[in-house]
């Protein structure tokens, strides 16, 4: 028998190995971007889109970003630092 592992194997059993790095800074950026995506389609109108969002992304239906700002923090990002460019 070889001693070689099939692929995909070390991975999925290095998730599972309890002294394998988590990264929950990551999980939360993306629940944190998702909920800004979500909070934007929301804001500009996309409601159906939004509602997929919370089901895909599995988030909560209450949630709300940190900063609330009023088009949508990524609107208002994208308008300002567009804007800085031209």
């Amino acid at each position: 028998m070889s001693s070689a592992s099939q692929p995909g194997s070390s991975h999925s059993s290095a998730q599972n190995d309890p002294n394998y790095p988590q990264s929950p800074l990551s999980w939360e950026g993306d629940r944190m971007f998702n909920i800004y995506i979500y909070d934007y389609c929301f804001k500009r109108g996309f409601r159906k889109t939004a509602r997929e969002l919370l089901l895909e992304a599995d988030l909560p239906p209450e949630s709300q970003p940190p900063i609330n700002a009023r088009q949508g923090l990524l609107f208002e990002y994208a308008f300002r630092y567009g804007l800085l460019l031209d």
